[in-house]
């Protein structure tokens, strides 16, 4: 029953990392798409944290990874994205070294609008780090259709049991939708700064879970590769085992 909880939490943190506030740039750009450079690696540095408990259970944990995401060509515009943890360190839930993360890897389909269409991991992610914590470079983030203009909003709908086996076993209603709400907050220079804010709630075998977070994700403008982002999450869970936690995601390019 813990193994659901915990994946649920975690799983929850990454999947739906993105985007917060933005200060004053030019009112209007072209459009964004996702376009990055192939067999070059694009690093990146990602720490999570978390905060609070699983009935008596404590769930604090501080992971830090380093990256290396090395994007191919694939069909009709699309990418093939191969994320490897080349370091890591902290602990994770229970006290657990982090540190045997080191060389699992997650393999992605991107679209052109930054939608991740495919999906499988390997190594060693268990229960210590989900394999959606894997891919930091890649959040997923669907971008709009035409030009981009500062306060343009648009949603998006992602099913957590999709993307994470070890979640779907324990999803008892079939599906674990996420509803993210965009925001353009910010275009200056290169960059492109979106707001996000995410709300969920599903049943699993440990209990409903409902999840509230809000953050900010700056994007190069000139492939749709993400430079930074921040991320605030609280996930609640009510029923056999109750739960409540903070989570703090920070990932910047390398």
């Amino acid at each position: 029953m813990h193994k659901y909880l915990q994946v649920s939490l975690l799983t929850a943190s990454v999947v739906v990392a993105g985007c917060g506030k933005g200060a004053s740039g030019s009112a209007s750009g072209g459009p964004l798409k996702f376009n990055p450079k192939v067999n070059t690696p694009y690093v990146y540095a990602q720490e999570v944290k978390t905060s609070g408990n699983a009935g008596p259970m404590k769930l604090d944990a501080d992971i830090k990874t380093t990256e290396s995401t090395v994007f191919t060509s694939a069909s009709s515009g699309s990418f093939q994205a191969v994320a490897t943890v080349t370091d890591a360190s902290g602990t994770a839930p229970g006290g657990q070294n982090a540190s045997s993360l080191k060389g699992s890897k997650r393999t992605m389909g991107v679209s052109d609008q930054g939608e991740i269409t495919s999906d499988t991991t390997s190594g060693a992610v268990s229960s210590l780090h989900p394999a959606d914590g894997i891919g930091a470079g890649v959040q997923g983030a669907t971008f709009p259709a035409g030009d981009l203009h500062i306060g343009q909003t648009w949603t998006s709908t992602v099913d957590l049991a999709k993307s994470s086996p070890a979640l779907a076993s324990g999803v008892t209603g079939g599906q674990a939708n996420v509803v993210a709400t965009y925001k353009v907050a910010n275009l200056v220079g290169d960059t492109v700064t979106i707001a996000k804010t995410t709300k969920s709630s599903f049943q699993t075998k440990a209990g409903t879970v409902s999840m509230d977070g809000d953050g900010s994700c700056d994007y190069s403008r000139a492939d749709g590769t993400l430079l930074k982002s921040s991320e605030k999450l609280h996930v609640k869970v009510t029923g056999m085992m109750a739960a409540d936690v903070e989570m703090d995601t920070a990932t910047t390019k390398q």
